[in-house]
């Protein structure tokens, strides 16, 4: 049977990677739009291909880094042994 602090340690990465998703969504992609509204020409095409890459790469690598701490909590939460070489 799996104890409250585990699944309370889990229910808390989820909520920081949905953090970060409507952070992403609501907060960034907007403010991305309206440059992108006001750029022209191969500027526009350097911000685009800028922004989208580098701001998914951030949003990835965030949810990544978010589920290795979640990962580490639940091995100290839980009691598991650690694997070898970590």
């Amino acid at each position: 049977m799996t104890r409250p602090p585990v699944l309370g340690a889990a229910l808390v990465g989820l909520a920081v990677t949905v953090c970060l998703w409507w952070l992403y969504f609501d907060h960034v992609a907007p403010a991305a739009e309206r440059t992108l509204d006001r750029s022209t020409g191969d500027r526009r095409d350097r911000i685009a291909s800028d922004a989208y890459s580098l701001s998914h790469l951030l949003l990835v690598v965030g949810v990544i880094y978010v589920a290795l701490g979640v990962e580490e909590v639940l091995t100290v939460v839980h009691g598991a042994p650690r694997p070898p070489g970590r």
